[in-house]
């Protein structure tokens, strides 16, 4: 990660290290999907339970299709890539990310900004969160990561998520 890193990168990283240092029995598969080359900017972890892969469709027109069609199921297209069936995706923020029947899909809300403060937000930026669906993303998780006891309070209020699939962590 270089130039302008955010908080969401800081904490996949930081996120990744530790999990990586806790379990090494668990096989992870670490995704990325871009159109330009941005392998100098995505840390590389080894291990012999870790499996890089990157993809390079436009991001626009990935999560259009991800958003709308809900297509390609993650699990198995990238399962498919790499010869392994996947159990659980973690998505490390609100994006389309559908999976199959047999997959479970933990996922971290970092706020609800968007939906309490539009305002601050460009229209571009509003519409974005519109394609994303962050409330469908929400219900169809089978867990959430709440980065706060606020967000999940909000998580809660908004979006009518159970307390017992949204754990809040500080």
């Amino acid at each position: 990660m270089a130039g302008n890193t955010s908080g969401v990168e800081i904490y996949i990283k930081n996120l990744l290290e530790e999990l990586f240092q806790l379990d090494q029995k668990n096989h992870y598969i670490l995704w990325w999907n871009s159109h330009k080359n941005v392998t100098k900017n995505i840390p590389f972890f080894l291990g012999d339970n870790i499996t890089q892969i990157s993809t390079k469709i436009p991001n626009k027109l990935l999560n259009l299709s991800l958003s709308f069609f809900n297509y390609p199921k993650i699990d198995q297209w990238i399962g498919k890539k790499i010869n392994r069936k996947i159990d659980i995706v973690f998505v490390p923020d609100p994006r389309p990310t559908p999976v199959s029947k047999n997959c479970k899909k933990i996922m971290t809300f970092h706020d609800l900004s968007f939906e309490y403060y539009k305002d601050t937000f460009s229209f571009t930026t509003r519409l974005w969160h519109k394609v994303l669906k962050p409330k469908k993303e929400a219900k169809t998780a089978w867990k959430i990561i709440a980065v706060s006891k606020n967000t999940k309070n909000d998580l809660v209020k908004t979006y009518q998520v159970s307390p017992k699939k949204n754990r809040s962590y500080i």
